[in-house]
């Protein structure tokens, strides 16, 4: 399951370094402040009801960001598959 979730009140890539697992991938949009999640149904889940509540206070400041997007990492393969 993949997902993109916009984050209001504290940084996606501070969420990011705190949440990541092995098993999947977050990655996070500094600029949109906001997080992308590949990973099971359930870890998903369970990520968004973690940065739901973490996500609380006074809304966050966006960077300045200009100029072209920054380019995805390339794409993590899993070895025999």
């Amino acid at each position: 399951m993949s997902k993109v979730l916009p984050v209001q009140n504290v940084s996606a890539p501070r969420l990011v370094r705190a949440l990541v697992q092995q098993e999947g991938h977050l990655a996070a949009d500094a600029c949109a402040n906001r997080m992308l999640i590949v990973d099971t149904f359930a870890n998903v889940q369970r990520i968004q009801k973690i940065v739901g509540s973490m996500d609380q206070g006074e809304p966050l400041k966006g960077h300045n960001c200009s100029g072209p997007p920054t380019p995805p990492p390339p794409a993590r393969t899993r070895e025999g598959g």
